[in-house]
């Protein structure tokens, strides 16, 4: 498919979409009206929930990995270590689109660390946020 024209709600500088591409003024005034008149498609809800825990990455990874690939078409893991205070521990965030999916997968974490003797603290579930899918 060809580029399309952006249309703009002033006579300033024009704008293209090729694709998912989009070409638009450097100007904030010109950027903003071409803003106003993009359509958004949209896309599913994705959810996320995250918690913590005070062991390092690789105190949980081979239980990540496992939940991952159990969960592979349906929730994305990210771990994310740290190091506050002098205390080593990992965030762990969980993605998707299929809620129920994913509050399997959490479910799954939390008796994988309870098993291993490890509390899983602030557990937040994010409100749905939807995708960047112009």
């Amino acid at each position: 498919s060809g580029a399309k024209h952006i249309e703009t709600l002033t006579a300033g500088p024009q704008g293209f979409s090729l694709d998912n591409v989009y070409c638009m003024a450097g100007i904030p005034s010109g950027l903003e009206s071409m803003l106003q008149t993009i359509q958004f498609k949209g896309g599913p809800l994705t959810h996320t929930f995250s918690l913590t825990v005070h062991v390092g990455e690789t105190h949980v990874s081979s239980q990540l990995a496992a939940i991952q690939e159990q969960f592979d078409e349906h929730v994305e893991i990210g771990s994310y270590p740290f190091l506050r205070d002098g205390t080593y521990g990992t965030t762990v965030v969980l993605r998707g689109t299929d809620k129920q999916k994913l509050q399997q997968a959490l479910n799954r974490l939390q008796v994988e660390l309870e098993q291993l003797g490890v509390e899983a603290l602030d557990i937040q579930r994010s409100a749905p946020s939807a995708p960047f899918a112009p």
